[in-house]
């Protein structure tokens, strides 16, 4: 597997406390803040493309209707993507996952590639990123991070891209859970933050991971967060968080 150095700070969706999440502009602003990492989402299309958007329908975030699966790459990059946030950013567009990855690559930045959790979808969806990133990603660059709540698309990045760090999504903690973390040789634990306590967060480093949290946006909870010993966390508001845990001396930069 390729070396996976946990990043302290990631833009969760890009910095979408500020910008619409998932677009060029918010992945944009995260890395002029000083986010070294994102994280975004990735949907299947019906013409088996990737839409990097949270939903599995376009109704939240764009001024269209219908299921991501049910419509073609080409008919869902018409949509703005920008308005329904603020006028600003009026006219951004949905992303395709081959967009995305050539923005980050010219940003300098790294990403995690979060596969949705689809019934029916997770091995496909999760068996066309992996062969995106292998045809698209520089050689020499640090590997994106694919991470997922479904166990089968872990699995299938394990079989078909065995070196590209990956990383469990958990909504509970239990035996089974640390189990299958430590049988997909997971590189970290993505978990949401309601569930760290400290004697849980050294449960989860017994694993030899890193424990990654979402999402975290207030500036107290940053820097308890990582003086507890949590590694690194997605947050809305990434030049915000850095600035807290700089003035606390807490900031890692890689």
């Amino acid at each position: 597997m390729s070396k996976f150095i946990c990043p302290q700070i990631i833009g969760h969706r890009g910095a979408c406390h500020y910008s619409p999440e998932n677009t060029k502009a918010s992945i944009e602003l995260a890395a002029k803040q000083g986010a070294k990492w994102v994280e975004v989402d990735l949907q299947l299309t019906q013409d088996n493309n990737i839409a990097i958007i949270h939903n599995p329908t376009v109704n939240k975030c764009t001024n269209g209707k219908g299921k991501v699966i049910k419509m073609d790459f080409a008919e869902i990059a018409k949509l703005d993507a920008g308005s329904w946030h603020s006028e600003q950013y009026a006219g951004q567009r949905v992303l395709s996952l081959e967009q995305l990855l050539k923005l980050v690559i010219r940003l300098k930045i790294n990403v995690n590639l979060e596969i949705k959790s689809n019934v029916g979808l997770n091995e496909e969806t999760a068996s066309i990123a992996v062969k995106a990133v292998k045809a698209i990603w520089p050689k020499d660059r640090p590997l994106p991070l694919f991470s997922s709540y479904s166990l089968t698309a872990i699995e299938t990045v394990k079989e078909h891209y065995p070196k590209a760090p990956r990383a469990m999504i958990v909504g509970e903690w239990n035996q089974f859970v640390k189990r299958a973390i430590v049988d997909l040789d997971c590189s970290s634990i993505n978990v949401d933050r309601r569930l760290i306590t400290p004697q849980r967060l050294a449960c989860m480093h017994e694993t030899g991971k890193p424990v990654i949290i979402h999402t975290v946006n207030g500036l107290a909870s940053a820097v308890k967060f990582i003086e507890m010993g949590v590694d690194g966390l997605f947050t809305d508001r990434p030049g915000d968080i850095i600035a807290a845990l700089q003035a606390k001396g807490l900031y890692r930069s890689t």
